[in-house]
């Protein structure tokens, strides 16, 4: 069977099952509502950085739930930055690559690059990676300095601050529920609220 076919099935296998599952998720536990009004079309958000040890280990089940609810949902990455250690170069590395079209492309080299190879995040750190990928370090300062650049950070910046963002990774769905991973047996697990949510506006 083909990879495409496998997820497929598997997304069908999910659909089929959500309604037995969503019964065993509870408001409070397993996810809060954080707004009154759902977003107007389906979305999820994930609040992480490429410098958080816990998101390079987070990333396999969000991309299950990127497999699994299809391309009808609005799938966001927010790079969050409390400031101070890795947490500036890492939303520096994420907005360069993004602006560039790489981000999609560079997304698991970087956790790689960052979390497998043990290169600890810095401003030097990110530009060595993307010279790794044809990226001068003069075209990095200019892209990170560019004014579309700065635009996307501060819409970064207010979504962290509405959300009320303290650590990561932190998945928001419809722009109304936060989920709790933490208290999730698995990805599968992560999967079924995921879709859960999406139908409950």
């Amino acid at each position: 069977m083909s990879n495409p076919a496998r997820i497929f099935l598997a997304a069908a296998t999910l659909l089929v099952s959500a309604p037995a599952l969503s019964a065993s998720f509870e408001e409070g536990t397993h996810y809060t509502v954080v707004a009154e009004e759902p977003s107007a079309e389906p979305q999820v958000m994930e609040f992480f950085s490429y410098g958080c040890g816990g998101c390079f280990m987070f990333d396999s089940w969000f991309q299950r739930m990127k497999a699994a609810v299809g391309e009808n949902v609005d799938i966001q990455y927010i790079p969050a930055d409390f400031g101070g250690g890795f947490w500036t170069p890492a939303q520096e590395l994420f907005l360069v690559m993004d602006a560039l079209g790489l981000r999609e492309q560079l997304h698991d080299e970087a956790f790689e690059f960052i979390h497998g190879e043990r290169n600890p995040i810095t401003a030097a750190s990110a530009r060595r990676f993307m010279a790794q990928h044809g990226v001068s370090e003069e075209e990095y300062d200019k892209v990170r300095n560019s004014f579309a650049v700065h635009v996307k950070e501060q819409r970064y910046d207010q979504l962290t601050k509405r959300y009320r963002i303290r650590h990561t990774p932190t998945v928001i769905v419809n722009e109304k529920y936060e989920i709790d991973h933490t208290k999730l047996a698995g990805p599968e697990e992560f999967v079924e609220l995921v879709q859960y949510l999406l139908k409950n506006p």
